[in-house]
């Protein structure tokens, strides 16, 4: 009898669009489809431990067989030879006279993950092109800065030298004291004292000057990097402070940012994408306020979540507009929008496991909240 489910349910199978496996209570392969050769290379012969395939479905096959309910995996990678290659896996209890079982459907969702990504990085694009006439204008002033320090650094050391020569000069005998008498002419007529003290400050002027460009630079490169995937721990603070620091010329003479950071743990996340995250954030704060405004930025932590809020007395959202903010493609900018930087701050930050939400009202600001998890809680979307 269940030899005649199994070919029923290998005649059924065949028809699925999308790989298909049937399972025994032992977790062994009974029957499989062949859609698109996906078992040719990885599937052997019936009867083989579905885990010594796919490990990592262990606890969800084991709870969809305990629990006889549904479980549903999105965005796995099965397999370890194919390391860029994603599914989303179904398991379904099977329960057919005499036969228990699971049916295991995976959805290959590589294509949708690669598209995300490109959508994710057209974003941060379209962010660094609205700040990039800011940036290197910022970049500009301190350069400007070292460059003039440098040509009268360089008259003092050329000073300084034409006096060490003199004194290199030097011969003994009674013409030495002529030749030292020169050397005081030579020093009063450059102002050997004035020297002597604005060197320093030429020096400290095009240290500061190279600092602020290097800050700039590191900033700029912790958003524009290529994506890295990995997970670290870092200071929600810190975070904020490098994208305020790409900003500040957005905000410049016309924005006041009141930063309220409350003590709180290092975070485990992505940090280009929470910079990501941040920088949409506060740039729409920033367009948001159309003259002089303010925005305070505030930061709190409680047992499980690091919370920021980022508030902003500009314009506010319309009743009607905040039931689309989060939809892909909507925006109320539409000369310089693109209606992705909300829809894609909402995916990274469920990607984190945290959640946002706001409170807005039309001509009064808006405010929005986000919790992220202290500990690494990553949920796939």
């Amino acid at each position: 009898m269940t030899q005649d489910i199994l070919t029923i349910l290998g005649e059924f199978i065949q028809s699925c669009p999308t790989p298909t496996i049937i399972l025994d209570d032992n977790l062994k392969i009974q029957t499989h489809n062949t859609c698109e050769g996906f078992f040719a290379p990885n599937i052997p012969a019936k009867s083989q431990p579905i885990l010594s395939l796919f490990p990592l479905l262990k606890n969800e096959l084991e709870a969809c067989l305990k629990q006889n309910t549904v479980q549903v995996i999105p965005q796995i990678q099965l397999i370890d030879s194919e390391p860029d290659k994603y599914w989303d896996v179904s398991l379904f209890p099977i329960h057919i006279s005499s036969f228990n079982g699971i049916a295991v459907q995976l959805n290959d969702i590589t294509e949708k993950i690669n598209l995300k990504n490109v959508i994710f990085k057209n974003d941060k694009l379209t962010s660094l092109g609205l700040l990039l006439a800011g940036i290197a204008h910022e970049i500009n002033n301190p350069t400007s800065f070292v460059v003039g320090n440098i040509d009268p650094l360089k008259k003092d050391v050329e000073d300084l030298i034409s006096i060490i020569k003199k004194y290199n000069a030097l011969t003994s005998g009674s013409d030495a004291i002529s030749q030292l008498k020169e050397i005081e002419d030579l020093k009063n007529e450059l102002d050997v004292d004035y020297i002597l003290q604005e060197i320093p400050t030429l020096l400290e002027g095009i240290k500061e000057g190279a600092g602020r460009i290097a800050i700039l630079v590191k900033d700029l490169r912790k958003f524009a990097r290529p994506d890295d995937k990995s997970v670290k721990k870092v200071q929600i603070q810190d975070l904020i402070n490098s994208t305020l620091t790409l900003l500040v010329n957005s905000c410049k003479n016309r924005i006041e940012i009141v930063c309220d950071f409350g003590e709180t743990p290092e975070i485990e996340c992505i940090p280009g994408k929470i910079n990501q995250v941040l920088l949409n954030l506060l740039l729409n704060a920033i367009q948001a306020i159309p003259d002089q405004g303010k925005i305070i930025i505030t930061t709190r932590a409680d047992a499980n979540f690091v919370k920021i809020s980022i508030k902003d007395n500009g314009t506010g959202i319309s009743e009607e507009n905040q039931q689309k903010l989060f939809q892909y493609f909507f925006t109320t900018k539409e000369s310089i929008g693109t209606g992705l930087g909300l829809s894609i701050t909402q995916s990274i930050i469920h990607e984190h496991g945290g959640t946002i939400s706001f409170k807005s009202k039309a001509g009064e600001g808006t405010e929005f909240f986000i919790d992220l998890p202290i500990a690494h809680n990553f949920k796939k979307s």
